[in-house]
């Protein structure tokens, strides 16, 4: 009986090497791509970042062929939903995902969210 063996994970997407240390603010997506636009997803994950300058512990992304863009931090249970999807990883790997930023305003100002698509 192998029980142990079923904690081992693989990494869920190869990334290409282009996109290394090359991320993206929110906002600084929006500027980049536009509103209403669907932007390619080609995988999506949590890292983890221990340095005391960093705002949380765990950060969310997801990734486009030029770059990672951050996640907003309440947006953090449902990417870890889509990594708990098996059906959710092969699409988004088949080139099925997208998103659209979209903006709107709360007694901070202005903010963004993200909105998952099919493509």
């Amino acid at each position: 009986m192998a029980y142990f063996s079923n904690f081992n994970k693989e990494f869920l997407f190869e990334l290409p090497e282009n996109i290394k240390g090359n991320y993206l603010k929110i906002a600084d997506a929006v500027e980049k791509y536009g509103d209403g636009v669907i932007i390619p997803v080609i995988a999506f994950g949590i890292s983890t970042n221990h340095s005391p300058k960093a705002v949380s512990e765990r950060n969310a992304w997801i990734a486009t062929e030029d770059e990672f863009i951050n996640v907003p931090a309440f947006q953090l249970p449902e990417i870890e939903k889509m990594m708990a999807d098996s059906n959710a990883v092969k699409l988004c790997k088949q080139g099925k995902m997208g998103i659209m930023i979209e903006q709107y305003e709360n007694n901070w100002g202005l903010q963004y969210k993200m909105r998952w698509c099919d493509r």
